[in-house]
């Protein structure tokens, strides 16, 4: 059935599966890239050192498995973002009726001429590339790792942001050190929320992002 909904679900698995089948061939390419430098400097320091038999030899044998597992796991990776995607998409949206569905759609499609839509979109080493659709009733967020959220605009009452300090362990070079960042969450609250636990929210990791996203809610909604 050719309706509003299924055309924009539709958009956004082709949109991760694209964004995962580019991100992995990049991937595939360093990896290629390192496998071809690495046996021609194994090579070149075994033909110095009198030992030809290289490629026939443990080391050759290592380096394919290693290129059979590598494009095993970019398999299953993107495979599996993109199934996440999916199961996200259906659980933010289930308890939604079908009209609902079909006016969120048609608004994120831009079907409705009465109705502004504005898409932001950034991209960090962490969370990849991700977007945010604003429309007068619907927000999402996404991203290529299988991210989806939605906020119900048209019954959120406050919405409110903050600075925090994080602090996770980064370890390397036998080295394991304590490492801490900024971010920037937003929260938002549903109207007969008079509570301090938020109805929905986001963490953003520079301030820009996050102020561009607020932007296009205020330009959309008029707030």
């Amino acid at each position: 059935m050719d309706t509003a909904y299924n055309r924009w679900l539709g958009k956004e698995m082709e949109w991760i599966r694209q964004e995962r089948k580019r991100e992995n061939g990049r991937a595939a390419l360093i990896w290629v890239a390192i496998t071809l430098i690495c046996p021609i400097i194994s090579m070149i320091s075994g033909l110095a050192n009198g030992a030809p038999e290289f490629w026939t030899g443990m080391p050759a044998s290592l380096l394919i498995g290693a290129c059979i597992g590598f494009f095993t796991w970019l398999g299953i990776f993107l495979s599996r973002a993109v199934v996440r995607y999916d199961k996200n998409i259906k659980r933010c949206l289930e308890s939604m009726t079908q009209s609902d569905r079909e006016t969120m759609a048609q608004q994120i499609l831009g079907e409705d001429p009465e109705i502004k839509v504005r898409e932001v979109d950034w991209k960090s080493l962490m969370e990849g590339h991700n977007k945010a659709y604003v429309t007068r009733d619907y927000l999402t967020f996404s991203n290529d790792r299988g991210l989806f959220l939605l906020v119900h605009l048209w019954k959120t009452e406050r919405i409110e942001t903050d600075v925090k300090q994080i602090t996770y362990r980064a370890s390397g070079g036998g080295m394991n050190m304590r490492m801490s960042s900024e971010v920037y969450p937003v929260a938002f609250y549903y109207r007969g929320n008079h509570t301090d636990q938020q109805d929905m929210d986001y963490v953003f990791q520079k301030s820009e992002w996050r102020d561009a996203v607020l932007k296009a809610i205020r330009e959309v909604t008029g707030d």
